[in-house]
């Protein structure tokens, strides 16, 4: 009957790997596909664990490209045949590659289920003294990947009625991202090694993306509590080998048809909220995940918040929105930029004022990037967040400062028509946190301390000068000489020219 022949797909993008991988039922065909890679470099290494008859490699890859690949497989791996695949625009590169050895070229815009069986078929028959099965079988694990992906529609219960006779059903996932460097092989061989170990349940175990293993438990109604049990000695097991370890168990099912959304809607989505997690290696689903709505941020009220100082009422949104989302298992990256551009307006603030800088807010990105659960991220946030309160008599001195500071500009300004926007925009505050400050600090308001301001150096110019009224007017900021009557009399009680008279007959 022969043997399988065996394929390997070097691609630097996992959506084109995952479509060679599924675009047709490569095991009836006669071939197995033993591993893929992301870039020569890698597949080169594989191709000496696999022991592939056939490579598919791209030929634009990062690290390692196609080309210096072909070259390198040629002299270290003569009797492995080599396809090329390629865009229209690197046609030259494809002759320099089958200059090298490769056996034959596919170009990806023209590339479908007939173009690549063919070209699969003319490699093969290239390779001496092998004999390749044409009528094979689809493996259980290949119908499962193939499904659990959705690249097949239903699966034949009565296949794998054999292999999985019992009436319930649950799958454990297996996180891979964090499990240790070893060959993927090994790394799985453990991991089903060692459940054999603890289960004796009936299992097929099954790859359905890169990132994860799945082993799709079966037994019988009575032995649940059982298989709870053996798992979780399972999972203690499998954390001595690797600390990282973390996995998930759906909730029990008797269809075997809802395997694919039960992994989908149940396994694959908790193996992604590891970061929510910390310190455990098995969490336990007994029904399916609810995806929850986020609210949308109102940024413009929190920007008004922290261009008034109104520090307190800003962090109590900051904080409220972020643990709300951590509640709601945000997906990591999400909830960690979401952080770091609401706290970037908040440094942004924290440095106009005289407080924190870039220094810090680079440092505190850092750690949140860097915060392997969502514990050590809220301890990041909480740490360079002051809770509300906290803040208030740092606040407090702070209003005072700035008031001592537009004071002193009044002083010197005070001849100029100067206007409560002018202030502000001065010292970069918002109008309203100006408006505020005065009316908080000050009898007056800011219009009234302006005029006390200037009808003070009025008096003073009146009583040791002989300039006109008009002039002493004009000298102090008043354009209008019966404006600046107007408001001389209701600060004084007399007219500017009344007062010279009165205060001469006092001296």
């Amino acid at each position: 009957m022969g043997e399988y022949c065996k394929v390997l797909i070097i691609d630097d993008e996992q959506i084109m790997r995952q479509g060679i991988k599924h675009i047709m039922d490569w095991e009836k065909e006669g071939f197995l596909i033993v591993g893929e890679a992301k870039d020569g470099k890698e597949g080169l290494k594989m191709v000496k664990e696999c022991s592939p008859h056939i490579v598919l490699a791209d030929i634009v890859m990062p690290v390692m490209d196609g080309m210096e690949f072909s070259m390198r497989l040629q002299k270290e791996c003569p009797g492995v045949k080599l396809i090329i695949l390629s865009s229209y625009d690197k046609f030259e590169y494809v002759k320099t590659a089958l200059l090298n050895g490769a056996s034959d070229y596919i170009l990806k815009p023209m590339l479908n289920a007939q173009s690549l069986l063919k070209t699969l078929l003319d490699t093969a028959a290239k390779i001496p003294d092998v004999q390749f099965c044409r009528e094979g079988k689809t493996s259980y694990e290949m119908q499962l990947t193939r499904y659990m992906g959705g690249y097949q529609a239903r699966l034949d219960n009565r296949v794998f009625a054999g292999k999985l006779p019992h009436p319930v059903y649950r799958i454990l996932g297996v996180g891979l991202k964090s499990m240790p460097k070893e060959k993927p092989a090994a790394v799985r061989r453990k991991i089903e090694n060692t459940f054999r170990e603890f289960a004796g349940f009936p299992m097929l175990s099954v790859v359905p993306k890169e990132d994860s293993l799945c082993l799709i438990i079966n037994y019988r109604d009575e032995e649940d509590a059982d298989c709870h049990g053996r798992i979780l000695s399972f999972a203690d097991k499998m954390k001595q080998y690797d600390n990282n370890f973390f996995a998930a168990l759906s909730w029990a099912y008797t269809d075997f048809q809802e395997t694919r959304m039960v992994f989908l809607d149940g396994v694959q989505k908790t193996l992604s909220l590891k970061f929510y997690f910390p310190g455990k290696s098995l969490v336990i689903l007994e029904e399916q995940l609810q995806k929850q709505k986020r609210e949308k941020f109102e940024f413009e009220l929190y920007s008004r918040y922290l261009e008034n100082l109104e520090l307190d009422e800003a962090v109590l949104m900051f904080l409220s929105y972020i643990e709300g989302l951590a509640k709601m298992h945000e997906d990591e990256y999400k909830i960690k930029n979401l952080a770091k551009n609401l706290l970037f307006n908040y440094f942004v603030e924290m440095e106009r004022i005289g407080g924190a800088g870039e220094e810090t807010r680079d440092r505190c990105f850092r750690e949140i990037d860097t915060s392997e659960d969502v514990e050590a991220f809220l301890a990041v946030i909480r740490k360079y967040v002051p809770k509300p309160g906290v803040s208030e008599g740092r606040q407090c001195d702070l209003t005072h400062i700035h008031m001592e500071k537009m004071k002193e500009y009044i002083e010197t300004h005070y001849t100029e028509d100067l206007k409560l926007m002018d202030l502000a925009r001065q010292f970069g505050f918002s109008y309203s946190y100006t408006s505020t400050c005065f009316k908080e600090n000050t009898v007056e308001g800011f219009s009234g301390y302006l005029n006390k301001i200037r009808i003070g150096k009025a008096k003073s110019e009146l009583l040791h000068t002989a300039k006109t009224i008009s002039e002493v007017g004009s000298e102090v900021g008043y354009t209008d000489q019966s404006y600046f009557c107007r408001v001389f009399k209701k600060m004084t009680g007399v007219s500017p020219g009344r007062y010279r008279k009165k205060a001469g007959r006092e001296t």
